[in-house]
């Protein structure tokens, strides 16, 4: 989905009786979430780190953010920026849709990831065991050699 598609979704998925209008400095007046809706994307984002099983020190380091930014999602005091919806997508497989939305399954993006991450290792282990393999021929080429040298 574009961002100009999803940016579109967004504000389709906020009703006009759920719109805010917040006076900022200068006169400008900007479209916020709700408390509640805030508050259920920040359920989902603290699913999700649950889910990959990180303390949110640990998010945050990973993010380039503070513990508190990522607390403050979390409690729903904050709205989450675009930019933590790309990070999630493009380190964790999450589906933007889940969080903003509730749509669709969180899980299996994950899911999907971790399959991903367990191929890596089960390729990691083969090549391990070839190189051991080889070692230890070799140690017994050695071996063989010293004994005939006696």
């Amino acid at each position: 989905m574009s961002l100009q598609n999803f940016k579109k979704r967004v504000a389709a998925g906020v009703g006009n009786e759920d719109k805010h209008l917040q006076q900022r400095e200068g006169g400008e007046m900007k479209n916020t979430l709700p408390i509640k809706r805030k508050q259920e994307i920040g359920e989902r984002l603290r699913a999700i780190r649950k889910s990959l099983r990180l303390e949110q020190t640990e998010l945050a380091k990973d993010m380039g953010v503070s513990q508190a930014i990522i607390s403050q999602y979390e409690k729903g005091m904050t709205e989450i920026p675009l930019s933590v919806l790309e990070y999630l997508k493009r380190k964790h497989s999450v589906s933007s849709d889940w969080v903003i939305f509730g749509t669709g399954e969180m899980k299996a993006a994950i899911r999907d990831n971790l399959f991903g991450r367990q191929d890596n290792f089960l390729k990691l282990i083969k090549q391990t065991q070839k190189t051991l393999l080889s070692v230890g021929g070799d140690l017994k080429t050695i071996e063989k050699s010293l004994k005939g040298n006696k």
